[in-house]
């Protein structure tokens, strides 16, 4: 009787740590997290989000890096793992061909070139900001466009937009081609500066949606 009283016991413990190990590995909004490589690696959210995160070498923010999911929308967090999201690292939603929809939050501060190339499906997009990082002025040397963020590899379902970006003053122009996808209509800009030909020649758009605390556009934007 003793004996079988204390493997009753040694059963509710193994299942009272299995349970403690399962809380644990939940996040504060109810997904799951696999950390495959321990405290301070990478995490990939479990397939309801299939966002892939990269910790910064500064330990202070993520970077959105991969897109595995199978959602048609995404909405990127503003922050994982309690730390913020700060940037789309390049080709992170590459070939991504059925995704419609991506809202991107407001504390991405950096977008790589070629971060949605092959989107060739992408509807909407929301952007805190226009080129490849926040804070950019008329008084930066690149001033990339929008197409800057969907690269210049062609693809099926892109359109190509010969855009121009600028330097410091309209002579130091140059011109690349972009592919956007030709489904694109609508896009929403949070904040920053719309620059010189920030959207020049996107003709495929039928929308394009600017707050009141963009409080610049320069020439030639919507040419």
């Amino acid at each position: 009787m003793k004996k079988n009283f204390l493997l009753f016991i040694c059963v509710l413990l193994c299942a009272a740590l299995l349970a403690a190990v399962i809380t644990a590995c939940n996040d504060e909004d109810g997904t799951q997290t696999v950390k495959p490589g321990g405290e301070g690696q990478t995490g990939e959210e479990l397939p309801d989000g299939g966002l892939v995160f990269e910790l910064a070498s500064d330990g202070e923010s993520y970077a959105v890096a991969d897109y595995t999911g199978t959602s048609t929308e995404v909405v990127i967090p503003s922050v994982h793992e309690g730390l913020p999201v700060m940037s789309i690292g390049q080709y992170a939603f590459r070939g991504c061909s059925g995704l419609t929809s991506v809202i991107i939050p407001d504390t991405v501060t950096s977008i790589g070139d070629s971060a949605f190339s092959g989107c060739s499906s992408l509807e909407s997009i929301t952007l805190p900001f226009v080129g490849a990082e926040a804070g950019k002025t008329s008084s930066y040397t690149y001033q990339y466009p929008f197409g800057y963020i969907f690269g210049t590899s062609s693809y099926t379902g892109g359109t190509a937009v010969k855009q121009y970006y600028y330097g410091r003053d309209p002579s130091s122009t140059t011109s690349t081609t972009y592919y956007i996808p030709s489904s694109l209509r609508s896009v929403t800009v949070t904040g920053g500066n719309i620059l010189r030909g920030a959207f020049g020649y996107c003709s495929m758009l039928t929308s394009i949606t600017i707050p009141d605390n963009v409080t610049s556009i320069g020439d030639s934007a919507f040419v």
